[in-house]
């Protein structure tokens, strides 16, 4: 199979993966708010120019639906971390893109007071959602970008927990959507300017606002599917480049 046609193949199936997948339709769905939400993150690329640590954080509105729940929808004010690695080269996709494709490392929302929900009493300091994830996806082009994985989708791994939602609800979880506005500088590579290339630098420090959903089922399908016919296929076929310098 040539490398426009796995393109192409990676690109139909995430846009019948988005097709099925609203929001409106999963079984758990939890966002927070846009860049007035006041949560921040951070790039820093290593001095070597190899490598690099993605940092978010900051206080934020979590709404969180659980239909196995008899509360129904729950908004709770949620202290938020965010702490990733990434030890590879960049790459740049069609789309002009710039990504990282290896970023490993956790993220947490705990609830800032004590709250009630579904009949229990929770503490301060309660772990409404957090996860520990490798594979995930950094990038982005001009001052917007984004930072996603699902499990299972080009060898990402994502495991939730929680200590408020359903024992179903964090088996189904699967997936994570962080969109990232105002970055500045803009996401870039100096150099690094040939579509569905490897680059031979990370993506240099940059930094803005943050803001993300996480669902048992793609969210937003569009903001995907979108990105995917970009990103998706370009990245596998550049994961198997990589593998193959890496053997010879």
């Amino acid at each position: 199979m040539n490398a426009l046609t796995k393109i192409l193949a990676a690109s139909a199936a995430a846009l019948s993966i988005g097709a099925i997948a609203a929001p409106a339709n999963a079984g758990v769905y939890l966002d927070f708010a846009d860049s007035n939400s006041g949560a921040t993150f951070t790039w820093t690329r290593d001095a070597d120019t190899i490598g690099g640590d993605l940092l978010a954080s900051g206080q934020v509105m979590l709404n969180i639906f659980d239909n196995t729940l008899t509360d129904g929808p729950l908004s709770i004010l949620a202290n938020f971390n965010l702490e990733g690695r990434d030890d590879t080269t960049g790459t740049l996709n069609a789309q002009l893109q710039y990504e990282q494709w290896e970023v490993a490392g956790q993220f947490s929302f705990t609830a800032d007071s004590d709250f009630s929900y579904n009949g229990t009493d929770y503490a301060a300091g309660t772990n409404l959602l957090s996860a520990v994830f490798t594979g995930a996806d950094f990038g982005g082009a001009g001052n917007r970008g984004f930072f996603l994985a699902q499990k299972g989708l080009a060898g990402a791994q994502v495991n939730f927990s929680s200590d408020i939602l359903s024992q179903a609800a964090q088996y189904t979880m699967d997936t994570f959507s962080f969109n990232l506005s105002q970055a500045i500088p803009n996401f870039n590579i100096t150099g690094c300017n040939t579509p569905l290339s490897i680059c031979d630098a990370s993506i240099e420090s940059n930094g803005g606002n943050i803001r993300g959903t996480f669902s048992a089922a793609i969210p937003e399908p569009g903001t995907w599917a979108l990105m995917i016919l970009g990103f998706g296929g370009a990245g596998a076929m550049l994961r198997s480049r990589r593998q193959s310098l890496v053997a010879a």
